[in-house]
């Protein structure tokens, strides 16, 4: 029950906050490549396009692997593999919500929670937030698009599949519904995939160890996919892996050179 107000987004907005100006927005990656010294980053910022670089010792690479396969990245083969296979089993999952008379509660004491229907866009998700309000958002679907040819229907046909669903379960509240909104992750233009699908064990073992000085993170390179959970923990991963590396070398330079006899 316990979520941030106003959305999941506000954990990402505050997290951005602390770090104000090292932020760069509106500056879509291009490249990503290896050096002599460690990685250079391009991407471009601005009306005129131009590309900008910046030099780093280490990079964590964080983008969806829908969208790495398309930029320039120097990897080394096994991790091509992986995130070329990985972006093949990206799932399309959906969410179809829409603004209503707070029935659920109103008329049948249901206070956030999910229903499940077995044909039809599924489940139903009752929000948990600003309960004993007027309105609110009821979602209506929250699937794959490809089940139940779900991806074929036009636009119209996808809202009224899924106010089919809720009169299904709730006979005559069909009606009630309005504003509709179809959110499908496939079609979002810096996701192009909702969440990975099923990753061999292999794949997981090469992408979730760096490619010399570029690291991944993102909820791909977690055991729990589709949740800013795994997406942190993974961050957090990435950089420890760093960390220890920096202090490894650290601590075999004071050391000095080792001599045999």
């Amino acid at each position: 029950m316990f979520q941030p107000v106003n959305g999941m987004q506000q954990i990402s907005i505050a997290l951005a906050k602390s770090l104000g100006t090292a932020v760069v927005y509106n500056a879509p990656v291009t490249e990503i490549a290896k050096t002599d010294k460690g990685v250079r980053v391009g991407y471009t910022k601005g009306e005129s396009g131009a590309t900008q670089y910046i030099d780093a010792d280490y990079a964590v690479c964080a983008m969806p692997l829908t969208i790495l396969t398309k930029i320039k990245a120097d990897l080394d083969p096994a991790h091509r593999g992986a995130v070329d296979r990985g972006a093949k089993a990206y799932r399309g999952s959906f969410k179809v919500p829409w603004e209503s008379r707070r029935f659920w509660e109103m008329d049948y004491n249901i206070y956030g929670g999910l229903s499940f229907l077995a044909q039809g866009p599924s489940p139903i998700w009752y929000p948990s937030a600003n309960m004993f309000s007027d309105r609110g958002i009821i979602v209506a679907g929250y699937m794959d698009e490809t089940n139940g040819g779900f991806d074929k229907l036009t636009m119209e046909q996808k809202f009224e599949a899924s106010r089919a669903s809720i009169e299904k379960l709730h006979p005559g509240h069909g009606k009630e519904l309005e504003k509709p909104i179809f959110c499908g992750w496939k079609h979002m233009k810096w996701n192009e995939g909702s969440w990975i699908g099923m990753t061999p064990q292999a794949d997981y073992d090469i992408i979730t160890q760096p490619d010399g000085p570029i690291y991944f993170a993102g909820d791909h390179t977690s055991h729990v996919v589709g949740w800013q959970e795994g997406a942190a923990l993974s961050g957090k991963r990435a950089i420890q892996m760093i960390c220890d590396k920096v202090k490894a070398a650290r601590l075999d330079s004071k050391r000095g050179p080792v001599v045999s006899a």
